[in-house]
């Protein structure tokens, strides 16, 4: 690069504790063509198991709220979806896709549907 930029660095953490941790790169001044790739390389983690995705108990918030929850994984995408008929055709989305910021997520939804009912489920969205 030119001008002697400094596009490596390194940064060494020893007796970390376990958990799940955040990663954030930044930089300082500009950046010529408003960007600049980046490559991450982490030696040492060890990857856990996917945890088994299941629903929490569904507890009321409000009148026609109910909240749940699901064991989740740091990083991935989920798609709570709906359908107010159990045995109806296919599934609806329920918002937008969530990000898992925690290894817990929980969403807010209506109790119910047209019908006084309404069956929710969440994926994992590839």
């Amino acid at each position: 690069m030119k001008g002697g930029a400094n596009n490596v660095e390194q940064a060494i953490t020893n007796a970390v504790a376990s958990g799940v941790y955040a990663v954030r790169i930044t930089h300082k001044g500009s950046l010529v063509g408003g960007g600049q790739w980046v490559t991450w390389t982490m030696s040492g983690g060890q990857a856990q198991d996917r945890p088994p995705l299941v629903i929490s108990q569904p507890v009321v918030t409000a009148s026609n709220t109910l909240a749940f929850s699901w064991p989740s994984v740091v990083g991935q995408l989920y798609q709570v979806q709906y359908r107010n008929d159990v045995e109806g055709p296919g599934w609806s989305n329920w918002e937008g896709e969530i990000s898992a910021i925690r290894t817990n997520t929980a969403v807010e939804v209506d109790m119910d549907g047209p019908e006084g009912q309404r069956f929710y489920r969440v994926i994992e969205v590839e």
